[in-house]
């Protein structure tokens, strides 16, 4: 399943390449869909490993990294380095990620940044949705330099498997199912775009501890 990951993101870099960028986006979102089945299948056979870990973090800087990256390079068609250097710095801001991430010996069921299987997919949707307005090139350059500062910022972000688990797996992978099958892009558009803003969600509740653990220590 990792190994597939790998593979649907060396085939969108060639689509990219070849110019075929819908089909190179497909190839992403299909890298989605094995990134998840790796680490659920790990999981049920009870074959995690470290080797399982490293070896999914460098699939996935060839698939949400490089990849989106790639497509991102072939749209900004500006004759300046920046058409080069933006989709550079995501790169480096995924590598970055990834590295933290495996640094990281927390069992935290948060991510610390923005996970790039969220953000590298977030990107390339973005650049199928918003390729006929008027100011493309710099809606797309915002949008990738944002998810990569998110990527490597100290906003916390909630797994989702685990968040799906808790408000009912069923109902909402149901829900899913229908959205995905009528509307497929639509739906994992809407669904990255909830979750990358979805700390903002949380300020409230966050604010609300805060102010009860600062009342605790000033009783104390």
């Amino acid at each position: 399943m990792t190994s597939l990951t790998l593979v649907c993101g060396f085939y969108s870099i060639t689509l990219a390449l070849e110019g075929v960028l819908v089909k190179a986006i497909h190839a992403i979102m299909l890298a989605m869909v094995f990134d998840f089945l790796d680490g659920w299948v790990a999981r049920k056979t009870n074959t995690v490993t470290n080797f399982g870990k490293e070896y999914d973090s460098l699939c996935d800087m060839v698939a949400f990294g490089l990849a989106p990256a790639m497509i991102v390079n072939n749209l900004l068609t500006w004759d300046s380095a920046l058409s080069w250097i933006i989709p550079a710095i995501y790169s480096c801001a995924v590598a970055m990620r990834l590295a933290h991430f495996n640094a990281n010996d927390s069992a935290s069921e948060n991510f610390q940044g923005l996970p790039c299987t969220a953000g590298g997919p977030f990107i390339v949707l973005m650049c199928y949705f918003l390729s006929d307005t008027v100011l493309f090139g710099q809606l797309l350059a915002s949008i990738t330099l944002a998810v990569a500062f998110l990527m490597n910022s100290n906003i916390n972000y909630r797994s989702l498997k685990k968040r799906l688990m808790t408000l009912g797996l069923f109902y909402v992978v149901s829900i899913l199912l229908v959205g995905l099958y009528l509307w497929p892009l639509h739906t994992l558009a809407a669904v990255l775009f909830l979750y990358i803003v979805s700390p903002i969600l949380f300020v409230k509740s966050y604010l609300a501890k805060r102010k009860v653990q600062l009342a605790e220590q000033n009783a104390g």
